[in-house]
Formats: structure tokens, sequence, C-alpha cells
């Protein structure tokens, strides 16, 4: 029982299927809550909660759409509060694909969403939180890259970097769902400081990487322009150091 058991489930499961976008990509969202050992198989958008009682509650993310479903989470976008286990990411539900010359086909992105959901241990329950879809075949909104947890606002924020439109941070409201954009700035993953929550600035293939910091109530935003300068100083200095081969 216990911990033990939550392992021996997850050594004990292999995947039957061909994921229908990319294949299986591994584990993603890894988090262990003190009751739950949480994870998402990338891709085969398949999420699995092992409890100490060997019991496991298997998720398809049937709330978003209609099979064939896949991605799930691919950024390690999962946090928790108390009972519950908040994991967010994206997903293709129906997975679409449009045919082209020689056999050969591309991914549709009509049907892609990003999504926060919320799973309560006590209830075993999955809710979903937050969907949002941009509806075009080769453009995508800002999948959720990660999640941290606002103590002061009893909020989540949401980092949104990876896509091509509604990036930044957004705040999304755990009871009642709902998110609001609260800064335009594009960040990948983030961390808790004290009382700050710091992202990392995405730019882009070849863009000027940097850091920006929010404390928590209110949430505002602090000047990241020095802290964007010591990173691309630190870059500098170590683009410029070399190990020689022994």
């Amino acid at each position: 029982m216990g911990f033990d058991c939550m392992l021996q489930g997850m050594r004990s499961y292999v995947s039957r299927r061909v994921s229908p976008e990319w294949g299986c990509g591994g584990v993603f969202g890894l988090t262990y809550t003190g009751r739950v050992l949480y994870y998402t198989l990338a891709f085969e958008a398949e999420s699995f909660f092992h409890h100490g009682d060997c019991s496991i509650t298997r998720y398809g993310f049937e709330l978003i759409g209609k099979p064939p479903r896949s991605g799930g989470d691919t950024y390690n976008s999962a946090t928790w509060v108390d009972d519950s286990t908040y994991f967010g990411g994206w997903l293709h539900a129906p997975a679409s694909y449009r045919r082209e010359g020689r056999g050969s086909g591309v991914v549709v992105f009509s049907n892609k969403y990003s999504h926060v959901h919320e799973y309560n241990a006590a209830e075993r329950r999955v809710r979903l939180l937050w969907l949002e879809g941009g509806g075009d075949p080769r453009l995508w909104v800002g999948e959720v890259t990660d999640l941290l947890y606002n103590p002061v606002r009893d909020s989540l924020l949401m980092a949104r970097g990876d896509g091509h439109m509604n990036l930044g941070v957004y705040e999304a409201d755990r009871r009642r769902g709902g998110a609001r954009r609260v800064s335009g700035t594009r960040v990948l993953h983030g961390a808790v400081y004290m009382d700050h929550a710091c992202f990392t600035i995405h730019g882009g293939w070849g863009g000027r990487p940097g850091i920006t910091c929010w404390t928590w109530s209110p949430i505002e935003s602090i000047s990241s322009w020095w802290m964007m300068r010591a990173v691309s100083a630190l870059m500098e200095e170590a683009s410029t150091y070399t190990v020689a081969a022994t």
C-alpha cells in the first residue's frame, strides 16, 4: 500500500496503441501531492492518477472533444493545492489532417485547444477549468506551458509561451474557472521565489532570453530589464568560456 503501490501501478502500465499524431512523447507533469501521483502520457492524451490504495484513475480528455485525441502536455504544466491537482497543456480533439500529394498529409490545427483541468483526489473527479481554441488550420493559441499557485489570491498563474495568439501570463480562477491576461510577455516556465512568481521569457528562436517576476498581490510586474541584462551578460560570459578536451 502507499507509495510503493503507486510505483507498482506505473511499472505495470504499457500503451497498446499508437498516438494519432507523433507517437508517444513520454511522461510529463509528474507530480506527487502526498496523496496522488499524477502524470500525463504526452501525445497519447492520457492522464493517470495513482492513489495509495492501489487504485488508478485514468482520464482521456473526454471533456474537451471527440477522438482521436492527441497531445495533453509537453511542458510539465502541473501544480497542486490541498486535495486538488491542476494540470494544463494542449490537445487536438479530434486530431485532424489534410491530405497532400503522394499520400502524405499534414496536421490541421483547427481543433487544437489549450486547457487547464482540476483533479480532486477526495472525490476522484476531473473538472475542466478552462479551455481555449483558435480555430485556425495553421496557427494555434498559446499552450499552457506552466502553472503556478498564487496563495494570496488563491488563483493559478498560467504561462503561455508556445503558440501564435494569446501569449503571455494569464490568471485563472481555480474555483469558478475562466482566465484573464495579466501580461503580454511571452513566457515558458515559472518558479516561486520568496513572494514573487518568476518566469523565463521566450523570445522565439534566436530571440533574447530573460526573466520577469511578479508580486503576488496585487499582480504587478516588476522591471525585468535588469534581470534580462544580467542573464544576457551571464550567457555572453559563458559563451566565451570553453573546456579543452582531455
